[in-house]
């Protein structure tokens, strides 16, 4: 994950997760923090096709996720990761990446 400058961030630096829908409830991870946040330019939406939890290899479900809306935002919470959890925190997200560009995203009409 690098970021807006393209740049790897140091494995000690602060981690900030930004959680929306259920993840405001049970973000899964240890926090130190949290901020109200909003992501412009976003919207949940039915776009995420996915195989666990709903639907098949032949017939992927629908899911939710963040989808670009210029018009849009989305407002949430900003968790910042625990102190010492950050590179394992850091894993979780890049092996999630690749398992949603694995099953495809779909734009639902």
């Amino acid at each position: 994950m690098t970021g807006e400058d393209g740049r790897e961030p140091a494995e000690d630096a602060p981690l900030w997760v930004f959680g929306y829908g259920s993840l405001i409830w049970n973000p899964g991870f240890p926090f130190a923090e949290t901020r109200p946040g909003r992501l412009p330019g976003y919207r949940r939406a039915f776009c995420l096709r996915s195989i666990r939890y709903r639907g098949t290899p032949e017939a992927p479900g629908l899911v939710l996720a963040l989808d670009p809306a210029p018009e849009a935002d989305c407002r949430g919470l900003l968790y910042r990761v625990a102190p010492g959890a950050e590179a394992e925190e850091r894993a979780w997200a890049a092996q999630i990446q690749a398992q949603q560009a694995q099953e495809g995203r779909s734009q639902q009409d």
